[in-house]
């Protein structure tokens, strides 16, 4: 099996009352990633887990596949350790 990553996005730009949270839940749900998103005032921000295919997809996803009234103009990513402390 593969090992999990997660992963802290931040999207940044017009991102708020346009749909932008549906749809990363729709993204979210089509590849199998596990986490949540929520409003951060400037930007949304995203906890993502899943394999790294699939979170490298969803990101694709986010960045070509937008809501049509969103504006992303940048994508913070960090990778957060998953070992149990």
């Amino acid at each position: 099996m593969e090992q999990e990553i997660t992963k802290m996005i931040r999207v940044y730009g017009i991102v708020q009352g346009v749909g932008f949270r549906p749809t990363v839940s729709r993204h979210a749900m089509a590849r199998g990633i596990r986490g949540s998103v929520s409003n951060k005032g400037p930007y949304v921000e995203i906890f993502a887990q899943g394999t790294k295919a699939q979170v490298d997809g969803f990101l694709e996803d986010l960045e070509k596949r937008p809501p049509k009234r969103a504006a992303i103009l940048k994508i913070n990513v960090e990778h957060l350790d998953n070992n149990p402390e």
